[in-house]
């Protein structure tokens, strides 16, 4: 699709390319940044345009992971971080099976992602928004209802 084209795999290869002339670069020739923009709808879910809301959090999700590391070394990880298969079957199964219930809110999982870590799981609920106007904006509701 090209929205993910452009708003997303767009600015994956900008990086691998800008990592190629980073490393070229003489160590003293100054700091090397990359700025990515994402939006708010790489904040916030946007029902109104969930496509390109998608490729704005993979924007984020991607900036967020490359930062810490990756142009600084390329390594894997040791097996005793890494989440066993294992406990990704029990968590989809958990939530084929339909009995999943989060605190608060009624069994609702509207919203929420679960994060799988090692041998747990995690319930994640949305950002709150920041303000009313961003929250019309991510909804399309009307700002002064």
């Amino acid at each position: 699709m090209l929205i993910i084209n452009i708003n997303l795999q767009a600015v994956i290869e900008t990086c691998y390319l800008a990592q190629h002339y980073f490393r070229r670069s003489p160590p003293d020739s100054g700091p090397r940044n990359l700025i990515m923009t994402a939006s708010a709808a790489g904040v916030y879910a946007s029902p109104v345009a969930p496509m390109y809301s998608a490729t704005k959090h993979g924007v984020v999700g991607w900036a967020r992971s490359i930062a810490p590391s990756a142009w600084r070394q390329d390594h894997m990880f040791p097996d005793d971080l890494l989440t066993p298969v294992s406990k990704v079957v029990e968590v989809v199964l958990m939530l084929l099976d339909g009995k999943v219930t989060s605190e608060g809110d009624g069994g609702a999982l509207f919203g929420q992602i679960v994060e799988v870590c090692g041998t747990n799981h995690y319930f994640r609920k949305q950002y709150d928004y920041c303000d009313g106007t961003m929250q019309a904006l991510m909804t399309a509701t009307d700002v002064h209802e």
